[in-house]
């Protein structure tokens, strides 16, 4: 396999794991590495962080933030925010 293409997967944790864990990809890298964006998009698949679910995992997080937010900064009736103590 070429250098380039090896140092790149290295620096890259999850490509790094996804190639360990898959090792045909290693064969196929080296007979044709223009293949390389096909293994970065099956690794990405692998790992779960397409566009998709980072957009999601982040929808999640603003979720938990406003409750804790509404948690710790309660209203009262007349829908005034009052300052912690």
């Amino acid at each position: 396999m070429r250098q380039t293409l090896m140092s790149i997967i290295r620096s890259d944790e999850r490509l790094h794991l996804y190639i360990r864990r898959n090792p045909s990809w290693y064969r196929r890298l080296s007979r044709d590495p223009l293949e390389f964006e096909n293994f970065k998009r099956e690794a990405g698949r692998f790992s779960r962080m397409s566009w998709p679910e980072k957009i999601f995992q982040l929808s999640n997080g603003l979720q938990m933030a406003q409750m804790m937010f509404a948690l710790f900064w309660p209203t009262d009736a007349g829908g005034k925010g009052q300052k912690p103590r």
